[in-house]
């Protein structure tokens, strides 16, 4: 990926749609990570104030089967409804026109190397590969004093892609990064869009802590199942008892 075009991605600039589409020719392995990096902070963000549907979308990691993990919605209000404008007002700000372009050209990247792939199952192999590289890349634009709120933009397009597979192991990578950028200003949108980027991490990192309890209590059960008997056992054993 052309050096200037990253720069000029986190620098905030739009970056024209033929540079994303000459892009798009040329994919770099190697390169990934900071096209997912640059993808992110040229993509409209968008944090919800109504609602908290849907912000931890890995329902297996919490509970087994096929049902799905449902958050309570937030009664909508006249108060909730002007933070939500207000907020989406603040982020119009910031967002720029490149979104789609970006997108396009990763997906061509993707395309050629996961062809064998899903949609969905690209993008999560492509940051399960490529996101240590991707916070890096973040990390070295927060170092050269790049524009903040575009880096919080890319962590935050990061983390909401991202599942809990993918943030396994690699929460100590990606919240020095998050921290750094918020300790370094108290400017009110930065936290606002920072806030958000650590509640989608923390949701994947506590889906990660729950799915590594599962062997543990599968391992605890079946070595204690004596004293976990079922109700007929249970009702036998009164009786034997009794005699």
């Amino acid at each position: 990926m052309s050096i200037d075009a990253i720069e000029a991605v986190f620098d905030g600039a739009n970056v024209p749609l033929e540079t994303w589409q000459t892009l798009a020719l040329r994919p770099v392995r190697k390169r990934l990570g900071g096209l997912l990096a640059a993808t992110g902070a040229a993509i409209n963000v968008e944090v919800p104030v109504r609602e908290t549907e849907g912000r931890l979308r890995d329902a297996k990691a919490v509970r087994s089967g096929d049902r799905q993990v449902k958050l309570a919605r937030l009664k909508s209000s006249s108060l909730l409804e002007r933070r939500q404008a207000a907020a989406d007002e603040v982020l119009r700000k910031v967002n720029g026109r490149s979104g789609s372009a970006a997108e396009a050209c990763l997906d061509e990247w993707l395309q050629g190397f996961y062809a064998e792939m899903s949609e969905q199952e690209r993008l999560q192999q492509a940051l399960c590969d490529a996101l240590p590289a991707a916070v890096h890349e973040v990390k070295v634009k927060a170092a050269e004093g790049k524009s903040q709120i575009v880096l919080l933009k890319s962590l935050h397009w990061l983390m909401l892609k991202s599942n809990y597979i993918v943030l396994k192991d690699r929460f100590g990578l990606c919240l020095p990064v998050l921290l750094q950028i918020l300790e370094s200003s108290t400017d009110s949108l930065l936290r606002f869009v920072g806030w958000d980027v650590l509640n989608l991490l923390l949701d994947r990192a506590m889906a990660v802590e729950v799915q590594n309890f599962g062997p543990c209590l599968a391992d605890f059960f079946e070595s204690h199942s004596p004293f976990f008997p079922s109700r007929r056992a249970w009702s036998l054993n009164r009786g034997t008892l009794r005699q």
